[in-house]
């Protein structure tokens, strides 16, 4: 299977979907982060974080013949440590249970956790860095099996102080699909 990303510096926000819920969960930690203007990933060296974004498809009529998930990197807060060489992901996640309020106690299972579907490089220190990645043999899947609403996770792929900073829907640019 081949992976399709597409890393734009500039360009126009083309119209999409706006995420119904997104949220991180951080290790060890009873706080809700669904309101936020951010949306944290990061490998395990101190602390893991992983990301959650929810869609529902279903306004959308008829087939589906590209479906692109569009992300703006946000460095404004990234902490400074998060530095290392690393690898961000994005990847199906089949539980759309969650919602913005979930905690790392209460999280999904990762068993949930389905095929890498875009790898990014780490660190990524420029804001406004959009991340583009083809989920569209993901969404006619989900969309064929009658499961309008979709979910994807962001996670860093090694166990070091590597991670993503992506705005959330809360923010002025939030995810598109």
């Amino acid at each position: 299977k081949r992976v399709v990303v597409t890393v734009n510096l500039s360009g126009p926000s083309p119209s999409g979907l706006s995420p119904v819920a997104d949220t991180f969960v951080k290790e060890n930690d009873a706080s809700s982060y669904g309101a936020l203007g951010f949306i944290y990933a990061k490998g395990q060296s101190t602390i893991m974080r992983h990301g959650y974004l929810k869609f529902d498809t279903s306004s959308v009529s008829g087939s589906i013949s590209q479906a692109k998930l569009r992300m703006r990197m946000t460095a404004t807060n990234f902490p400074g440590d998060w530095n290392e060489a690393g690898t961000g992901e994005v990847d199906e996640f089949t539980d759309n249970s969650w919602n913005e309020s979930i905690v790392w106690s209460t999280r999904p299972s990762d068993s949930s956790k389905g095929t890498v579907l875009g790898t990014l490089p780490l660190p990524v220190t420029q804001d406004g860095l959009i991340w583009e990645v083809d989920v569209t043999a993901y969404v006619n899947a989900r969309r064929s099996a009658g499961q309008p609403v979709m979910s994807f996770t962001l996670r860093s792929q090694v166990n070091n102080n590597s991670g993503l900073e992506l705005a959330s829907r809360e923010s002025l640019n939030p995810p598109q699909l």
